[in-house]
C-alpha cells in the first residue's frame, strides 16, 4: 500500500496535462500507421508471390486497392510509374 500512496501523491507537471489530448492523438495515429504498415507489408509479400506465379500486371492489379484506399499511399504508385518511365527512356 505504500506504493499506492506514493503514486496518488505524485505530482504531474501541468504542461503534460495541457498536452495530454495532443499526445493521445499522436499515439493513436502512430498505432494506426503501424497497423496500416503491417497490412501493406503483407499485401506486398502476396504481390511478389503473384508476380512470380502469374505476372507483374496481376500483382499490380492485386495491389491497386491497397494503393488507392489510402491517399498517403498514392505516392507509392506514382513512384512506380516514374520508375517505369525511367526504365523506358534508358532502353
Amino acid at each position: 500500500m505504500i506504493y499506492r500512496d506514493l503514486t496518488l501523491n505524485l505530482r504531474v507537471p501541468d504542461i503534460l496535462l495541457e498536452h495530454q489530448g495532443e499526445i493521445a492523438k499522436i499515439v493513436q495515429e502512430s498505432i494506426s500507421c503501424r497497423q496500416q504498415a503491417k497490412s501493406l507489408l503483407e499485401a506486398a509479400k502476396r504481390a511478389v508471390e503473384i508476380a512470380i506465379e502469374e505476372s507483374e500486371e496481376a500483382a499490380m492489379a492485386y495491389l491497386q486497392p491497397f494503393l488507392s484506399s489510402e491517399s498517403d499511399y498514392n505516392g507509392l504508385s506514382d513512384t512506380s510509374q516514374r520508375d517505369d518511365q525511367t526504365n523506358q527512356t534508358e532502353d
